[in-house]
């Protein structure tokens, strides 16, 4: 069967994915030597930052207050840990991994461009199974966000 995402779950969802990749690019950017490749990582940590501050203002306008019960929270926790961090962006220690064996622009464009186009993917997803209208509305926004970044990586990539 399926998973369905009310609106407080997908918002979470949303946010902790934005979280991931704000680290990712954040700690990919503190690691390479070349000065493009780290201006366009910290191009990108600025973007995802701004996303999480638009699911972090989603949350609070919709004032979910209490209405979670402590085993819920829980439970939507552990799914979030289990299934979707890091499913499109790596943690700090294997994120630190890749930047070793980052190179130049070529390899930072090239591999954003692929998480990128993960999360356009993940977010269609995660609208078509959002059972709340202004979080579709949201993710399907961001997907378009993530689907301009992705293009312009890949045409970025083209110009070199």
């Amino acid at each position: 069967m399926e998973t369905v995402f009310n609106a407080y779950e997908a918002l979470r969802i949303g946010l902790e994915m934005e979280k991931d990749g704000f680290q990712f690019y954040s700690s990919l950017a503190s690691r390479v030597s070349d000065a493009e490749a780290r201006a366009l990582l910290q191009g990108l940590a600025e973007d995802e930052l701004q996303h999480m501050r638009k699911f972090e203002e989603m949350i609070d306008s919709e004032n979910f207050g209490n209405a979670w019960a402590a085993d819920d929270l829980q439970m939507l926790n552990e799914f979030i840990e289990e299934t979707v961090q890091h499913d499109i962006f790596p943690d700090k220690k294997e994120a630190q991994h890749i930047a070793l064996g980052i190179d130049d622009l070529r390899d930072v464009l090239t591999m954003a461009a692929e998480h990128e186009d993960k999360a356009v993917d993940y977010y269609r997803e995660l609208a078509t199974r959002c059972t709340f209208e202004t979080g579709k509305k949201a993710f399907f926004q961001l997907m378009e966000e993530e689907k301009a970044h992705a293009a312009n990586l890949k045409q970025a990539l083209e110009n070199l």
